[in-house]
């Protein structure tokens, strides 16, 4: 008599992928009460959200932040009109496959409905914004005048910057450098309150002591 194969025991989840799982939970709850409200009634939970958001980093309270984060996302989503989530599917022999988020939106991406309501939450120029909050704005970076560029936690182009002084040296040949790339996950948290300017200052300055080895040089090389 042949012998039932066994079947296999599925894959052990990772860490970050329970993880993930308990995220997207927790944003498709918030999307599913979100989801009848129109665009301003997004942006004014989002812009409640940020403020908290802003709140928690001043605070130093990294799990504080969490939840406004998920619904500031929540509110990114329900823009999209997300339908069906994209996922990943792990195979027995180590291949797998993914696929996209399913949608009906008049944006063409989930980054440009997030870059579409960070513009509606940007600090207005010239302002330090607050924590998670696009804004564009002058710091001195190892003595040059530099037009910053944050982009917060939404997606869109990411932290940069850019020559004023011309007749001074700089981050490149061109005069622009790019720090980071944008998201949602802002990639910025220190141990002590620190504002928007005084962390970007510490963190551009550090990137650029940096050599291309991943060493750290005692003087920026300008």
């Amino acid at each position: 008599m042949a012998k039932t194969a066994k079947a296999k025991a599925p894959a052990k989840k990772h860490a970050w992928q329970i993880e993930a799982e308990k995220r997207r939970q927790e944003i498709a709850e918030n999307v599913a009460m979100l989801r009848d409200g129109s665009d301003e009634y997004l942006v004014g939970i989002a812009r409640e959200a940020l403020h908290h958001y802003h709140a928690a980093m001043m605070a130093c309270d990294k799990p504080g932040r969490l939840p406004y984060e998920l619904v500031i996302e929540a509110c990114v989503e329900t823009l999209y009109r997300i339908e069906e989530y994209g996922g990943r599917e792990e195979r027995a022999d180590g291949s797998g496959r993914s696929w996209p988020p399913r949608c009906r939106s008049r944006f063409n991406c989930w980054n440009s409905a997030s870059s579409w309501l960070g513009k509606q939450l940007a600090a207005p120029d010239g302002g330090i914004p607050m924590h998670g909050q696009p804004g564009r704005f002058m710091l001195t970076i190892h003595g040059c005048r530099t037009d910053v560029r944050y982009p917060g936690v939404f997606g869109g182009v990411g932290l940069d910057g850019r020559v004023i002084d011309l007749d001074q040296p700089f981050f490149s040949e061109t005069g622009y450098r790019s720090f980071t790339g944008g998201g949602l996950r802002e990639r910025w948290f220190v141990e002590e309150a620190m504002t928007v300017d005084e962390m970007l200052t510490i963190s551009m300055e550090h990137n650029l002591l940096i050599d291309h080895h991943g060493k750290t040089a005692a003087k920026c090389k300008l």
